[in-house]
């Protein structure tokens, strides 16, 4: 008699197939446009009105709960359908709707017209243009690498500057700033497969007027070229009128601001941040070198830059005062950002950046302190020591000065100006 041989069961092989068809059915989903989104202002320019058709895929619909959010309404197939939705954390999440098929939404988001202060939120309207802060287009969760479509009808003349009309990527369209307006100036710089736009809206007074566009760009070229190459494809800057929006908007790959250039410099240079820098350095020493930076391309001069050194010395003393004591720059940064408005670490870590550069180009005058921070921005994904960088680029032995000047209280701040 022949013994046949027992065919088993070969779980490894279906556990692949099973893994194969989850990442086919990702892939499919990814390639596959999730939603349709239109963006309408309203003739007085006081609402932004969205409306968007939704295939609903086994997810959950959800939406950023920002300032102004109202008037939001689910139909299927033009009849009105009631809608559950629940606030988490910062976003409302809508159930009890079908698991498949598609729906429409619609809602409304009050412009903001007062300008606000420091980092921005919500979506500012003026005479000439519009700034939204962050995406804000529904999202699908577990979806958010599928496609969605997006149009903007704008008013005659008005372009959209910072975002894209047509299929793109939901994430991308959630994470960045979007801008339109009627553009006084506009340029572009291509640098290997990364383009940098800037945008100067109408009725913008540049400081440096029209030439100082082409020193942004040099200076961007030059971080490009210094600290290494960026992530992503675009990167854009739209300037904005001097007291329409009050402060700036900052994404991974977009930057809005008033006229000045002292902000859009210190922002731009965070498009190359060393995350695991310690806070004092990301803001402090990062602030020092984005004034150093705007004097060498001429976006500042000497007397601006030593008035910035002198005020940041005035506001480190007026927080003293204020406080009735004196914290070392290691303890003001324990304190970040709990302490974020008034924190030491933009005053007092200037003053300290200055008297280090000036302290390393003593011991090597062809060093800086703007050649270790570019090694530090180069080298981003990877942490560092600080003090063994210095002294294996420069020669300067730092120890002692951060003993002196960042651990301990400085009485006498003003020698780190001299």
């Amino acid at each position: 008699m022949v013994k046949r041989a027992i065919r088993r069961s070969q779980p490894a092989s279906w556990l692949l197939i099973a893994i194969g068809l989850h990442c086919l059915v990702l892939t499919i989903r990814a390639q596959t446009t999730i939603a349709r989104f239109s963006v309408q202002l309203d003739e007085t320019r006081t609402y932004i009105k969205v409306t968007g058709d939704i295939q609903l895929l086994n997810s959950t619909p959800y939406l950023k709960d920002i300032y102004g959010l109202g008037n939001i309404h689910w139909s299927i197939g033009g009849k009105e359908i009631a809608v559950k939705a629940e606030k988490t954390g910062n976003l409302l999440v809508f159930s009890q709707l079908p698991s498949h098929g598609q729906a429409q939404i619609s809602f409304e988001i009050k412009c903001k017209r007062t300008p606000g202060e420091g980092k921005l939120n919500g979506i500012y309207i003026f005479e000439n243009g519009i700034l939204a802060c962050s995406g804000f287009f529904p999202g699908i969760n577990g979806l958010e690498n599928g496609l969605v479509d997006i149009r903007w009808n704008l008013p005659p003349s008005w372009e959209l500057f910072s975002g894209n009309q047509g299929p793109q990527k939901y994430a991308v369209a959630r994470d960045r700033l979007w801008a339109a307006g009627k553009a006084a100036f506009k340029t572009e710089e291509q640098l290997g497969t990364v383009i940098f736009k800037v945008v100067v809206i109408e009725g913008t007074t540049l400081s440096g007027g029209k030439e100082s566009l082409d020193r942004i760009n040099l200076l961007f070229k030059y971080a490009f070229q210094n600290f290494g190459p960026l992530e992503g494809e675009e990167y854009s800057l739209i300037l904005f009128p001097k007291g329409s929006i009050g402060g700036y908007a900052l994404t991974r790959h977009s930057l809005a601001s008033e006229q000045q250039w002292m902000i859009p410099v210190h922002e731009i240079l965070h498009w190359w941040s060393n995350l695991s820098a310690p806070v004092w350095l990301l803001e402090g020493v990062h602030s020092y070198v984005a004034e150093k930076m705007s004097l060498k391309f001429g976006l500042s001069n000497e007397y601006l830059f030593n008035l910035y050194l002198r005020t940041c010395l005035y506001l480190h003393q007026a927080k003293v005062h204020r406080e009735g004591q004196i914290l070392s720059l290691a303890e003001s940064s324990e304190r970040f950002p709990q302490d974020l408005k008034y924190s030491d670490i933009y005053y007092l870590g200037a003053l300290f950046a200055n008297g280090l550069d000036r302290a390393i180009q003593a011991q090597c005058p062809t060093a800086s302190l703007e050649k270790v921070f570019s090694l530090v921005c180069k080298d981003r994904h990877n942490k560092f020591d600080l003090m063994d960088l210095i002294k294996k680029e420069t020669g300067y032995d730092s120890r002692s000065f951060f003993d002196k000047y960042f651990y301990a209280k400085v009485e006498n701040p003003e020698v780190l100006l001299k």
